[in-house]
């Protein structure tokens, strides 16, 4: 296992990110259901206030607006290394470290 979070807005709700992509939970961990994302997950967040999830992986930043159900690549970032992730407190922008490249900062607007 490399990473796992979970949700301040739904209760029991976790993503686990792997080096086989994230599987997610709605019940505490049983059972976890696949969430088809690339594999090799570095850094998974959930969104402080709503079920949106962010996740970093060797093939670049990810956004799921459904608490890990379905995902789509977010920003461009160079390498595509994405090894660090985190959300604002506010909810209203997201933070990506990625390796040889730098900090990327993504302005969260709608869902």
């Amino acid at each position: 296992m490399c990473t796992i979070a979970a949700s301040a807005t739904m209760a029991g709700h976790l993503l686990v990110g792997t080096d086989k992509g994230v599987f997610r939970s709605s019940d505490r961990g049983a059972p976890w259901l696949n969430a088809d994302l690339p594999p090799l997950v570095h850094r998974i967040v959930m969104h402080p206030k709503t079920s949106d999830a962010f996740a970093g992986t060797e093939a670049g930043l990810y956004r799921s607006p459904d608490a890990g159900r379905t995902w789509r690549r977010i920003a461009e970032t160079g390498t595509n290394d994405v090894s660090g992730v985190a959300a604002s407190v506010d909810g209203t922008r997201v933070y990506a470290a990625v390796n040889g490249s730098g900090i990327f900062r993504a302005v969260l607007t709608g869902r």
